[in-house]
């Protein structure tokens, strides 16, 4: 498999033990080398773009960091009062899961058009839970403070994947999603 212009080399990555691109960088090595596309594989970044069909849907950032998301959704809201277990706590925790999983629906469906849908619905997850959690934080079972901080970690979860809808449709011809 060709990554970025480099080869998968038989060697094994000094930090998790698998084989990396010839061309894997570290964080320190991205900062080195301003200008170049970065894709995160593995926990690496890449130099140049990965096709997004040969990648697995665990190599997206937009997924591992939506799985982030949906970890700090459930420490948050298991924090809830227990009579809203089954109410406003179930549909975060629903929505929250929605997102990754659509997003991994998505990657593994067989055309472009398919994967630009799966990701139109995980955007209309992260907006459902941040209405939730604003519902949550006016009724007072989230602080300002962890409100905001779970809005700030759907805001970026929400501007990865438009930015891999958006790079997909230029992939494909197709019109950029729009947020």
């Amino acid at each position: 498999m060709s990554v970025g212009g480099g080869q998968f080399v038989p060697t094994a990555c000094p930090f998790q033990g698998h084989a990396v691109p010839a061309k894997c960088m570290t964080a320190s090595d991205s900062a080195r080398a301003p200008g170049t596309v970065l894709t995160l594989l593995r926990g690496h970044a890449v130099r140049g773009a990965v096709n997004m069909r040969s990648q697995n849907y665990t190599d997206l950032i937009a997924w591992q960091k939506a799985m982030s998301l949906a970890e700090a959704v459930y420490t948050t809201s298991a924090r809830m009062r227990k009579d809203e277990r089954f109410g406003l706590t179930s549909q975060m925790r629903r929505a929250v899961v929605s997102i990754s999983s659509n997003i991994a629906e998505g990657q593994g469906r067989s055309t472009d058009g398919e994967f630009l849908n799966q990701l139109s619905v995980a955007h209309g997850s992260i907006r459902e839970l941040e209405t939730h959690v604003m519902l949550a934080e006016r009724l007072g079972f989230f602080s300002d403070v962890a409100a905001a901080e779970l809005l700030d970690a759907a805001a970026e979860v929400g501007r990865l994947v438009t930015g891999l809808a958006n790079s997909i449709a230029r992939r494909s011809g197709k019109r950029d999603h729009k947020a």
